[in-house]
């Protein structure tokens, strides 16, 4: 899913749900291709239920995205790292 919102200066809101680990390492070069193409600003919201798969989102995107856990381990930064969450997942990161 992709929204635009116009009034705040046409930045993109793409949101992922579950998708990385539904398909596993099939989503490597779309999200590559995807955040590559993205502008400066632009948001990209990830929801999963175990934080694995987001792990290798930021080791294959660091280049062009900045990252924000928004799930329990928001505050916690040496849970940042770990499996470790009560509830989902949650990454929000902002193109570069």
């Amino acid at each position: 899913l992709c929204a635009r919102n116009q009034s705040s200066g046409g930045k993109t809101l793409y949101t992922t749900s579950y998708l990385l680990s539904e398909q596993r390492d099939k989503w490597h070069d779309f999200y590559r291709l995807l955040i590559r193409e993205a502008k400066s600003g632009d948001i990209f919201y990830f929801c999963e239920p175990k934080p694995w798969q987001l792990h290798i989102l930021i080791r294959l995107t660091s280049e062009w995205l900045d990252f924000l856990w928004a799930d329990s381990s928001m505050y916690f930064g040496e849970m940042q790292a770990t499996e470790q969450r009560a509830g989902p997942a949650v990454l929000l990161a902002i193109r570069k």
